[in-house]
């Protein structure tokens, strides 16, 4: 079945850290995986598994070598796992538990390759599909039924049953609910796609940590379709190996770097559209909009980037650097939160401005004040944003209407 990709995307991504790097994740060969929350679809339906590899390891049993799994689900049982692996003749093979498919490109030659399985059951032609860098490697269909399980969830670099763990890299990892085409693979396997492509299940991009540092407190890998994050097991997180490295050769659709210079936030991403974000409320800045912007009050930013119709949110980044004349608006805090009222606490040196949004930024009432309860008109209960300016000084809070 023929899948036109979509590139119709809005994620949001908003954890605390640093800007985000094109890597990969090495794998020792030894202990190293990844397990994830995400359960594919079981049974007998179609499906596509793609991934960036990079590998120089023996992967034939009878000359000394292993099984490489690049991912894996299901039962270990006869035609009840999809386990898309490196081994025999050092190309790609997909094995069913039982019965397999193999490809005869070499893909263990130390150079990254972009591999995929498509596993489409109406196909006549052979229901496995094997592709090495938009190639058909070959066609053909396991001689066992296949009736994949539910047992394991998405494994990525070890087998279900807890062997044969993957020795090289991994990036860009790709679970599709359709098979996809020839063409579908040659046009968007060389780049970063919109999560919210049609027919994407899961999507683990791989974009983490530093390349080749310490690493020690990246031991997450997000997944950004539907929020299945995998978690990394028994990696090192330090070197050239069992650690973040840097990634295929794959083009990025955005760039969502940031840098902070002399207290002014730039977008790296050119030729888009940008909206900078409060990470502490999760609300729109208002004005916010250029690819550069200078925060008021030290806190936590990003900024979502549009680019061809696909949005994608920056990782936010903390600003303690302001100087101390935007500290006063730091103390003001709501007094209560969920209220009945408007109530503020904190240090209210001079006449504020005090503003209340609905979620879809429509305005709805504004006042000036220097005390520390606000009345308000008659408002329906339910969450509001509401934002306080002072001396120049912005300050965004999410309010429960009580």
């Amino acid at each position: 079945m023929k899948k036109i990709l979509s590139f119709i995307c809005f994620i949001t991504v908003s954890v605390l850290g640093t800007a985000q790097t094109q890597n990969a994740l090495s794998f020792d060969g030894t202990d190293d995986y990844v397990t994830t929350s995400f359960a594919p679809a079981s049974g007998n339906v179609a499906r596509t598994i793609e991934a960036w590899i990079k590998t120089s390891a023996n992967s034939i049993p009878n000359a000394g070598g292993r099984q490489q799994i690049i991912t894996d689900f299901g039962s270990f049982t006869t035609g009840g796992r999809f386990t898309f692996n490196v081994l025999w003749g050092g190309a790609i093979r997909l094995e069913v538990g039982g019965n397999g498919v193999s490809g005869s490109i070499v893909v263990n030659d130390g150079m990254w390759h972009h591999v995929a399985v498509v596993y489409d059951p109406a196909n006549s032609a052979g229901t496995v599909s094997l592709y090495v860098d938009g190639n058909l490697d070959t066609q053909g269909t396991p001689t066992v039924n296949v009736n994949i399980g539910s047992s394991t969830n998405f494994t990525i670099g070890r087998r279900v049953d807890g062997v044969n763990n993957f020795t090289g890299e991994i990036d860009e990892v790709r679970y599709w609910n359709t098979a996809l085409s020839q063409n579908d693979l040659n046009t968007a396997g060389g780049t970063e796609i919109c999560p919210s492509s049609a027919g994407l299940l899961a999507y683990y991009q791989f974009n983490e940590g530093t390349a080749g540092i310490s690493n020690t407190g990246e031991t997450s890998l997000p997944e950004l379709v539907n929020g299945n994050d995998g978690t990394l097991q028994s990696f090192s997180l330090n070197g050239a190996t069992s650690n973040w490295v840097a990634g295929a050769p794959v083009t990025r659709l955005i760039d969502t770097d940031i840098t902070l210079s002399s207290g002014v936030l730039t977008a790296s991403q050119t030729g888009a559209m940008f909206q900078w974000i409060d990470c502490n409320t999760g609300t729109a800045i208002a004005g916010a909009t250029n690819a550069s912007y200078s925060p008021t009050v030290n806190g936590h930013y990003a900024v979502e980037i549009t680019v061809l119709g696909c949005t994608q949110q920056s990782e936010c980044i903390t600003v303690n650097s302001l100087s101390v004349e935007g500290e006063t608006i730091e103390s003001i805090e709501l007094f209560a939160n969920p209220s009945s009222v408007l109530h503020f606490k904190g240090s209210i040196t001079s006449d504020m401005d005090v503003n209340i949004y609905s979620l879809s930024g429509k305005s709805i009432f504004s006042t000036i004040t220097s005390n520390h309860i606000v009345k308000t008109p008659e408002l329906a209960s339910g969450l509001y944003v509401v934002t306080v300016s002072m001396d120049g000084n912005l300050k965004s809070f999410k309010w429960i209407k009580e």
